[in-house]
């Protein structure tokens, strides 16, 4: 009492603000005391022995607040508040005792002054007054307000610090209330849930930070782990729920949800969670991982086995079940003795004692023949085996990998008796290999060919060729061999020592498991001499013995053969009888030899005089017959192709004999017989020859005559046309008429020179008609050339007129012609003789023509084109021609066939070709001129499709040049 008495002021008024000063300083320093004691309930609640939170799955998030440091200076800050409330609380008591003695206006001053205290100003200095002793309660107060500042940086400094603990880890951490709002969200919350912290402190997190169970179940209020902790106050946690973020998506979380109190009472939570998403997928894969290689095992071809350190079997794959006979589920567990043959089980403890000395990890492979296992049915097998030891958390797992050899040992057997038998054959033995490239023989293929393995090695075995067989007999064996595995047949080869051998050989095919090819096997036997006495009894059935020519029996066949092909390709065939006139006369002054010669030297005649597919028999006496085949597939074209043939052959049998020492004269009659598959038979064909042959003989002999009567109508027309034509030329019966070619404009430039041919008796003659005899006579050649000399006479003479010497003169060559090896130095002639520019003059070749040999076709072309001729490509459309040779044929124009023009306003088919033709001729550069243009409505579509110029009854028939140069005037 004395001591406050002594530090309180004497003047009562003075002290009356004392009394004033305590009452109203001491609520606001009671609120400061709660205020620090409250957080310093926080802080230890927020650090659970003084290590944070820790999950019980695994993970875990360790977080030291530094409670010592953080706690004891608001222990001290707590413990000075109390002591100021206490005194306070006593100078107030004190005041109000001695309160009238004392009031004055440095109580009234110092009660200001705590009453700013009171508002929470920390850095106010209380000012020295009277009395004496409120200068030393102002002096003491602030002292105190010096150290509570002191307190109060201390404290938010480990505040600071506690947040950025908090903040610094990637666990999310949510403070809750205990209405289960927000106040409180770390850094990787905020990141991982893609809110802000406004958008979430003081928010219901149920309602905007959504939870769903492990099974996708929304949790409604209050069944929430977090939010059950809240109500019963004790630790939740939960793994692989999921939590939604901002946008709708949502991840899958490990998390703790712990109470948070303060003076024994719960004041709020912590909720701690963490991203599996990738542990998760770690997990996933690891499990895909595992079932892959459990996957490998199941699926491998051999049996894979592990064993403990005890020796008991571990894993058993499925072909260790097929291998063993045990199911997996029976035999795991078991001691692997159990399927190893007894007598092999102290070898099978050698290895395990000899991987413990090597080491950790060893490997070993069985030799073949070396291990045997043990069947479930009691049976022993070979097998090759590896076997492996590794070391997995200190314990031995030892794996082995067998592979069962039963079969190979088999096979083994079976090739080594394969290999004895195959040394010891009497037959011999040819292997190559996928490259039909020899790698052995046996000790009977040298001794039938007389090759050595050596000589022969690494060689084809077509160097046994004895050129006997055509290219169609090997491809027709390597297709049998391709296609069915196996050929067999006759084959004649050559030995070694030059000489020709006949085999009977068989080939077939061996292949690997995968069926690709390993080897070829060959396997023959000589029969040569049986060849030799089969081929003399074939000779003497199937051929003459007088001539070598095939006789009546064979020739049945071959007229059978040629029956056939007929069928198949639409080509008609022909059998010509020939009958030598008076051969019974040349017998009988002669004597038989002479006539054998006679019957000898005719077989050689007719065999040099028909193609190698033809076939020439003798039917006996003095009758061959010849049968055609690949003929026209018209028939009256293979009727004057027939003729053509007899023709020859009679030409060839009339020229004279050297028959020893007289020189004979012979004649032949010839019967001829045109069919078409199988619609007569041979016997109807040979008595329809015979019956021919018996007419030509009538009409006098030394002719030939055709059982159709049609037929031989034919044949006589074309023989009189034959006849006319060679004499035509030099009675000029020939001339050349010109058709107009015109432009789009209708203006003329040039014509094309028609070949015209008027004889005395048969009158005006069609082109198509004497054309075709000229060409197969070759009378083309003489008259080819006689109307290129006479179009370039015509163009000298137009190009002497300024009317019409820009005019062009087309002149159509033939493929007889053309093919000549004289013809470009005919037109070489033919240009120099006229004196007329080259470029006047243009040559029009049919397609069919020139891509008969397209490389020759061009040479000539291109000569020509060096002396300045322009070529035109006729008929073009009509044939089979190649749009790649045609690029490189020298061209300078395409004509379009009139049989397209015809149609061309009634056919789509027509139309749509000759638009195309337009087209490609102006990709390739060509200019394009259109035939047989007869209508105005033909004239418009070719020139609305970009044709170039016309010739045709619409501008022009074709007339003498006497008549066209007067049109033209």
């Amino acid at each position: 009492m004395k001591i406050l008495q002594a530090i309180l002021p004497k003047s009562l008024k003075t002290r009356l603000m004392m009394v004033i000063l305590a009452a109203t300083l001491l609520p606001a320093l009671m609120v400061g005391w709660v205020a620090v004691d409250a957080v310093s309930r926080i802080i230890q609640q927020n650090n659970i022995n003084d290590v944070g939170l820790v999950a019980d799955n695994g993970g875990c998030l360790l977080v030291d607040f530094g409670q010592k440091e953080v706690c004891t200076p608001l222990a001290k800050l707590k413990f000075q508040v109390a002591m100021l409330v206490l005194l306070v609380g006593v100078l107030g008591v004190f005041a109000a005792i001695i309160l009238g003695r004392q009031f004055g206006r440095q109580l009234r001053r110092l009660g200001d002054s705590l009453s700013k205290i009171a508002d929470g100003s920390k850095h106010l200095n209380i000012g020295a007054g009277e009395p004496q002793e409120i200068t030393a309660l102002a002096v003491a107060f602030n002292g105190m307000l010096e150290r509570l500042n002191h307190s109060y940086a201390q404290l938010s400094e480990s505040e600071q610090r506690s947040r950025l603990l908090l903040e610094s880890v990637n666990n999310g951490i949510l403070g809750l209330d205990r209405q289960g709002r927000l106040n409180f969200i770390n850094s990787a919350a905020v990141r991982m849930l893609g809110y802000t912290s406004e958008e979430l402190i003081g928010k219901d997190m149920q309602a905007t930070v959504h939870h769903s169970a492990p099974d996708g179940r929304t949790y409604l209020k209050g069944s929430c782990p977090m939010d059950v902790t809240l109500t019963d106050g004790l630790p939740h946690s939960g793994l692989d729920e999921v939590l939604w973020r901002k946008d709708g998506s949502s991840f899958p979380v490990e998390y703790g949800a712990y109470p948070l109190c303060e003076s024994g009472a719960q004041i709020g939570a912590v909720v701690v969670f963490q991203d599996i998403t990738e542990r998760k997928q770690a997990k996933r894969q690891a499990q895909q991982d595992r079932d892959k290689l459990s996957g490998l095992v199941d699926s491998a071809m051999d049996a894979i086995i592990s064993m403990d350190e005890q020796q008991n079997i571990t894993l058993f794959n499925r072909a260790a079940e097929q291998v063993f006979g045990y199911r997996a589920a029976d035999i795991i567990g078991q001691p692997v003795e159990k399927i190893i043959p007894l007598r092999f089980r102290a070898e099978h403890g050698q290895h395990v004692a000899e991987f413990g000395r090597m080491g950790v990890t060893a490997r070993s492979m069985n030799v073949r023949g070396l291990a045997s296992g043990l069947r479930a049915n009691g049976e022993e097998f070979p097998f090759e085996a590896s076997i492996s030891q590794v070391e997995v958390a200190g314990k031995k797992i030892y794996t082995a990998i067998l592979r069962d050899i039963t079969q190979r040992r088999r096979d083994e057997e079976a090739l080594q008796l394969a290999a004895s038998v195959y040394q010891s054959s009497h037959e011999g033995v040819l292997v190559t290999d996928e490259n039909n490239l020899i790698v052995d023989t046996n000790a009977a293929f040298t001794e039938l060919t007389g090759f050595t393995l050596d000589e022969v090695r690494g060689k084809n075995p077509r160097m046994f060729q004895s050129g006997k067989h055509d290219t169609d007999f090997y491809r027709e064996m390597w297709q049998s061999i391709d296609e069915k595995g196996h050929w067999q047949g006759e084959v004649w080869d050559r030995r070694k020592d030059g000489k020709l051998h006949a085999k009977l050989l068989n080939i077939c095919v061996l292949r690997h498991p995968d069926g690709s090819l390993f080897r070829y096997v060959g396997q023959f036997s000589d029969i040569t001499e049986k060849k030799r006495k089969e081929e003399l009894i074939w000779t003497q059935a199937n051929y003459d013995d007088l001539t070598g020519l095939p006789n009546r029996r064979l020739l049945s066949d071959r007229l059978h053969h040629a029956m056939t092909a007929s069928i198949r390709s639409g080509q008609h065939g022909a059998l010509l009888l020939f009958d030598l006139d008076q051969f019974k006369q040349l017998n009988d002054t002669q004597g038989h030899g002479t006539g054998d010669q006679l019957l000898i030297e005719v077989a050689r005649r007719l065999k040099a005089s028909v193609r190698a597919e033809d076939t020439v028999a003798r039917m006996g006496g003095d009758e061959f017959l010849v049968v055609l085949s690949e003929l026209s597939h018209d028939q009256n074209e293979a009727a004057v192709q027939a003729e053509q043939v007899a023709e020859k052959i009679r030409n060839e049998l009339c020229l004279p004999y050297a028959l020893g020492t007289i020189v004979h004269h012979a004649s032949s009659s010839a019967g001829l017989v045109i069919f078409l598959g199988n619609l007569r038979s041979e016997e109807e064909l040979f008595a329809h020859a015979d019956i021919a042959m018996y007419q030509a003989k009538a009409q006098g002999r030394n002719t030939s005559c055709f059982y159709d009567a049609s037929m031989q109508a034919v044949l006589e027309k074309h023989s009189q046309l034959e006849k006319a034509l060679r004499g035509a030329l030099s009675r000029e019966e020939f001339t050349l008429y010109y058709q107009l070619q015109v432009d789009t404009a209708g203006s003329p430039i040039g014509a094309e020179a028609l070949l015209r041919w008027t004889h005395p008796e048969l009158g005006s003659v069609s082109p198509a008609q004497f054309i075709p005899v000229a060409e197969e006579t070759g009378l083309i050649l003489p008259i080819g050339l006689w109307v290129l000399e006479t179009a370039c006479a015509q163009l000298a003479c137009w190009q002497a007129d300024p009317r019409f010497n820009r005019l062009i003169i087309a002149v159509n060559v033939s493929a007889r012609q053309f093919r000549e090896a004289a013809f470009v130095s005919q037109v070489r002639n033919a240009l120099n003789n006229s004196g007329i520019r080259p470029e006047v003059l243009k040559l029009e070749l049919t397609e069919s023509l020139v891509l008969d040999n397209v490389e020759n076709s061009i040479s000539k072309m291109r000569e020509l084109k060096a002396l300045g001729i322009k070529f035109s490509m006729d008929d073009f459309g009509t044939g089979y021609s190649s749009l790649s040779y045609l690029s490189r044929l020298p061209m300078d124009q395409l004509k379009i066939d009139q049989s397209f023009v015809r149609n061309i306003t009634t056919d789509p088919n027509d139309a749509a070709i000759v638009q195309t033709i337009i087209a490609m001729a102006k990709g390739l550069g060509l200019h394009v001129i259109a035939e047989g243009v007869e209508t105005e409505q033909q004239r418009e579509f070719l020139e609305l499709r970009g044709c170039q110029a016309y010739q045709g009854y619409f501008y022009a028939k074709p007339m003498p040049i006497k008549d066209l140069e007067l049109k033209l005037s």
